[in-house]
């Protein structure tokens, strides 16, 4: 269900409607997520993934657009095959993030490219994600940069500190 929202999501934002209800996260995020962002980081840069399974903990988890399991076993496949999962988990929850509200729920999600076009992100976002993609930056960016929308790494916690989502695609 959480894979269907987050695709409806994303076509919405593909689609320009920017909704109202989205915006920029503070400087200091509230404590139960910045206590999950921090534990993701930490397990992730020691790629302990028993660490990183009991952080996803009960309920719905999206680490793929397809697979269904276990997704300390897709991440560790996707390591064999190359892509460095808890590189990218790193990188991606040290960038800027969105709060998206919708029906009373707060999530926030990492990176602000999630949420929002590459023309409505600033300077550093941009930055951030340049460094992380490197040349191949518009890969990640369906339709390309001027007129799509974002389908890299990204990730969501929601208010109340439950990570609902660490995936890449469409």
């Amino acid at each position: 269900m959480r894979a269907i929202l987050l695709a409806a999501m994303l076509v919405l934002i593909a689609q320009g409607a920017q909704a109202q209800n989205v915006q920029r996260c503070p400087a200091q995020l509230p404590a139960p997520v910045a206590a999950k962002r921090d534990a993701i980081v930490a397990a992730a840069k020691a790629r302990d993934w028993t660490a990183l399974k009991a952080l996803i903990g009960p309920g719905e988890f999206t680490y793929s657009f397809g697979d269904e399991g276990d997704a300390i076993g897709f991440w560790q496949d996707s390591l064999k095959q190359g892509v460095d999962v808890p590189k990218m988990m790193v990188a991606i929850f040290a960038m800027p993030c969105m709060i998206s509200l919708e029906d009373d729920r707060r999530e926030y999600w990492w990176p602000s490219a999630a949420e929002y076009p590459w023309k409505d992100l600033n300077a550093a976002e941009k930055k951030a994600l340049q460094d992380l993609y490197g040349a191949k930056i518009d890969e990640w960016w369906l339709e390309g940069r001027d007129k799509g929308y974002y389908v890299g790494w990204r990730g969501s916690i929601d208010a109340k500190g439950g990570w609902g989502a660490f995936v890449a695609g469409d």
